[in-house]
């Protein structure tokens, strides 16, 4: 299976993902401070849908998965 399917082993402020948000997956952006991303103990990550405009806690198990940077060529549609 290709690893853009599995959740990211490590995750980073500012990095680009994937997220889960009302049935579809949508391109985001990590907010979350180190030392929430570091614990293995919090599940729940801080994300912003960047097409969207919308910042939302989500699953970082469950719903991130690591995204190709090729799919943030395209222009964001939130200005937001």
């Amino acid at each position: 299976s290709s690893a853009i399917n599995k959740p990211p082993g490590r995750l980073h402020r500012l990095q680009r993902v994937s997220a889960f948000y009302r049935d579809n997956w949508h391109r985001a952006v990590v907010l979350s401070d180190s030392h929430i991303l570091d614990s293995r103990l919090t599940s729940m990550i801080e994300v912003k849908f960047v097409d969207l405009g919308i910042r939302r806690s989500v699953n970082r198990f469950e719903q991130v998965r690591e995204i190709d940077d090729k799919f943030f060529n395209f222009p964001l549609k939130s200005v937001y």
